[in-house]
């Protein structure tokens, strides 16, 4: 029998006017899934391997810390956060090259362990501009760092990535241009299957209004999804499937 221990501590504080920090330390523990404890030749089509649950896993225990220093401005805001975990007893699937393949064209079969430890550290930065009453600037920042004991980085972990959105306000009209940035991810783990993945630039459209149809309040929402008609992938799509290339999409909302 195992009892789970979740403790938090949060502490705020007000440095200036315009100046706030946010501390955050937890420690948390978390079960092995069903699969992880009794799965039976599960393939897993993200990096090709059948997989062997264990029962004799432990709880995964994760050490965390958070801190955010956030500035507030009249027209803008800035807040950055740091954060870092480490986890121990953290359960990844091995080879086990004394089982063979029940999946037709499976590499291999792995089996559920643990590792001693594994990693995880990563900061978010992200701004708001609101140099004049219908206009917004939004822009944020994010990169994710993992690496397991052995100093290997660890699978299915997103690259730098920026998102930046121009919101203007005419009335009940608005227009909207995004650009979403990921860079190339090449700390990949291949004892998971990963390979490396190449950046992005994408640009999208959005525009909108509100209007009344048969006395019901109606939003009509439009735009242009993937602009530049980009051929590409993020780190996270199994099997390297591309994302849709240029799209073009039309919402009504109806409030009744």
């Amino acid at each position: 029998q195992e009892v789970l221990k979740n403790i938090s501590v949060t502490a705020n504080r007000k440095m200036a006017g315009w100046l706030q920090g946010h501390l955050s330390i937890a420690y948390a523990g978390r079960m092995p899934t069903a699969t992880e404890l009794y799965g039976f030749y599960l393939f897993n089509a993200q990096d090709g391997y059948d997989y062997l649950g264990n029962p004799s896993l432990k709880p995964e225990q994760s050490l965390q810390g958070e801190f955010r220093l956030q500035a507030q401005g009249k027209k803008a805001r800035v807040s950055t956060t740091v954060f870092y975990h480490h986890i121990r007893n953290y359960i990844s699937g091995s080879i086990d090259p004394s089982f063979s393949t029940m999946t037709i064209g499976a590499h291999g079969v792995k089996k559920f362990s643990a590792l001693s430890y594994a990693e995880l550290s990563g900061v978010e930065v992200s701004l708001l501009l609101k140099p004049l009453a219908a206009l917004d600037i939004v822009s944020t920042l994010r990169y994710t760092q993992g690496k397991d004991n052995t100093g290997d980085p660890l699978p299915m972990i997103a690259p730098l990535k920026n998102i930046n959105t121009v919101r203007y306000q005419f009335r009940y009209f608005f227009i909207q241009g995004e650009t979403e940035t990921a860079a190339a991810q090449n700390k990949v783990s291949h004892k998971y299957g990963e390979d490396p993945t190449p950046g992005y630039f994408l640009l999208h459209l959005r525009s909108g209004f509100p209007f009344h149809l048969m006395g019901k309040k109606t939003d009509l929402q439009y735009g242009v999804e993937n602009l530049l008609d980009k051929n590409y992938h993020e780190h996270l799509d199994w099997g390297n499937v591309k994302r849709p290339g240029r799209n073009v999409y039309l919402m009504l909302k109806w409030f009744f």
